[in-house]
């Protein structure tokens, strides 16, 4: 088992049997000051604290803290320590001069990855087995919860933030941690480095606008790097703004600890998986004076620009929860028996659903149809994540039926059961519809035809990059007598496209045109002779473009490279200088590709 979820169920087996022994305070926190052990002693310094200056919303501040505290941990290790340095040695190498994406590599930073290679030679594969939970009832000072406490209430005196009420106060800025981070301290720093910005925002007192403007400066340094998808622990204050660079989850960090620093009321949001393919997502979220959230991305995207960016991309949804500081009543965890095994995600008690916040939803009611495992309570809906199936959600089960509430659009799911093996199939998969229509699958025995162009899900933004472009030949450098070889009026399969001139006249010069509206995006181009030989030329491109260190990937025979050139209005072309007036018999091109359409002269299984 999991070692950090070990730990909570422990913690909950142990709530349920002890006494409070101490009126003074609530059955709640002192149940927390039982389970602290030796460290109850610092937890009482921060009560009697706030008792002897007779600060009565700081008490309760601190109470919200300890008893919630009995889930709170870090992950810990000499290992990690030794990883840690990446930080520092990021921040000297970019002294001589920042870093580059590299090319064609995605969001993948080679300085970042050489410096992590040369760790992780010295130090082996970092690694969750390596890493100990390191409880914060027993190790958190009297000295760290009131210096938190009391910077969470100036923050709370800002005008932006004024209007919140205690509870909100307590779950969106009052929370000394993000994830399973090291402790450190992190508020004074974080105010001291944005306090010259705050003193211009003053006369605002809108949180949406305060959280744009600080996001913008986060956006402006920030980086995302799959480098740090080998840093399977959230970062601390000082490294995310050290390093400056991170994943998805380390961001949604910096958007908690910059954002509640600075008295603006934010969460942590989770996609656990999206519906048609693997991985999922972590996003913030922030509060509004009119009680709504509106999803932006830490260093990385304004408020409105996160779920319509997956959705836009054919990325779908099926649940997102929130990250709580508090342990949630309505949560799995706290619900099932002692005897109900759950799924590892559901074990955490400090998650809530929130899907119908963000998306439109459809509840789904299902018929199980096999038999219900023993000690079961509950049924799941899964989503296929290119190997395994993933529970996404629960329900409880009443009368052999479970009704699954706040479920996304558009995705099909698998009811399932869950016990020591794992999940199990509980009945037919479904398709739940964009408009909400629930539809089972059914086996069909009856034999199909079927074509297959594609093993992944579609990717229709590639697709489309090349509509409205045009290969053109010409005898003059300057193309002012082009002749149209092609004009593509339609999205395109991401393979290589072959045309063929029956009639064709001799040219020395051939470029593509792109289209003027979007990105400039090619993976391979290639002229063809009359005795089907590929035609050599240097490459010539439109003067704005001359200096792309992507030009020679058009012509380079690598589908999986690709020219590339941000958005432009101004005229945008790539081509060949035959040096000489020849016969082209030939035009062969290739869209950008992730290369999971179905191609010529490689093997498949099918399963």
């Amino acid at each position: 088992m999991n070692k950090p979820y070990f730990f909570c169920l422990w913690i909950w087996v142990f709530l349920l049997t002890v006494t409070p022994s101490c009126q003074k305070t609530p059955k709640q926190v002192e149940n927390a000051l039982e389970l602290a052990r030796d460290n109850r002693k610092e937890l009482e310094k921060v009560i009697n604290h706030y008792q002897a200056q007779e600060d009565s919303l700081k008490l309760k501040a601190a109470y919200f803290l300890i008893k919630n505290m009995i889930y709170k941990y870090s992950l810990e290790g000499d290992q990690l320590k030794r990883y840690n340095k990446i930080f520092t040695l990021i921040k000297q190498e970019e002294l001589d001069g920042p870093f580059e994406k590299g090319v064609n590599m995605g969001n993948r930073y080679p300085k970042a990855d050489s410096i992590w290679k040369v760790i992780s030679n010295e130090n082996g594969a970092l690694s969750m087995s390596h890493l100990k939970v390191v409880p914060d009832l027993y190790n958190i000072t009297s000295n760290y919860l009131i210096e938190n406490i009391d910077n969470a209430f100036k923050a709370w005196e800002l005008p932006w933030c004024k209007h919140l009420n205690f509870d909100d106060f307590c779950e969106y800025i009052l929370p000394y941690r993000f994830k399973h981070e090291t402790l450190t301290s992190w508020r004074p720093m974080i105010f001291r480095k944005y306090s010259s910005m705050l003193d211009t925002l003053m006369n605002l007192n809108d949180p949406v606008a305060i959280c744009n403007i600080i996001n913008k400066d986060l956006i402006s340094w920030w980086r995302y790097s799959l480098t740090f998808n080998q840093y399977p622990v959230a970062m601390t204050a000082e490294n995310l703004i050290t390093g400056k660079m991170g994943t998805c989850s380390h961001q949604a960090g910096l958007g908690v600890f910059v954002m509640r620093a600075l008295g603006v009321p934010v969460v942590h949001e989770a996609i656990p998986h999206y519906g048609n393919r693997s991985l999922g997502h972590d996003f913030n979220g922030v509060l509004s004076k009119d009680n709504q959230f509106l999803d932006f991305e830490g260093g990385m995207s304004q408020t409105g620009n996160v779920l319509n960016k997956p959705l836009r991309r054919y990325f779908m949804i099926p649940k997102i929860y929130r990250e709580t500081f508090a342990s949630m009543d309505e949560s799995l965890a706290v619900l099932k028996s002692d005897k109900e095994q759950i799924p590892p995600y559901f074990m955490n008690p400090c998650i809530i659903d929130v899907t119908s916040q963000y998306l439109p939803t459809t509840d789904v009611e299902v018929e199980l149809k096999t038999s219900v495992p023993a000690n079961s309570n509950y049924a799941y809906l899964g989503t296929f994540d290119n190997k395994d199936w993933r529970a996404v959600s629960w329900a409880e089960i009443n009368q052999n039926k479970a009704v699954f509430t706040n479920m996304g659009k558009g995705i099909v799911y698998l009811p399932m059961y869950y016990s020591s093996n794992g999940l199990i199939a509980a009945s037919d998969p479904l398709i739940v519809t964009n408009n909400g229509d629930v539809t089972p699958i059914f086996p069909i025995e009856a034999k199909q035809t079927l074509v297959l162009k594609r093993k992944y899900t579609s990717r229709e933004d590639f697709k489309a990059l090349m509509i409205n472009g045009k290969f053109q030949a010409s005898n003059h450098q300057d193309f002012r007598d082009a002749i149209v070889l092609h004009h593509i009026k339609d999205s395109l399969e991401l393979t290589y496209q072959n045309l063929y001139f029956k009639k064709s006249k001799k040219f020395r010069y051939v470029r593509y045109l792109f289209p003027l509206e979007i990105s400039k995006n090619i993976a391979e181009m290639a002229f063809y002779s009359d005795t089907g030989e590929k035609l050599p030329g240097d490459i010539i491109s439109s003067d704005n473009i001359s200096n792309n260190v992507t030009l020679d990937m058009a012509f380079d025979d690598d589908v999986l490279s690709f020219f590339h050139q941000k958005k432009t209005e101004k005229v945008t072309w790539i081509g060949l200088d035959f040096g000489s007036r020849i016969n082209i018999s030939k035009l062969a091109f290739c869209p950008r590709t992730d290369k999971n359409d179905v191609w010529p002269d490689l093997r498949y299984e099918l399963f």
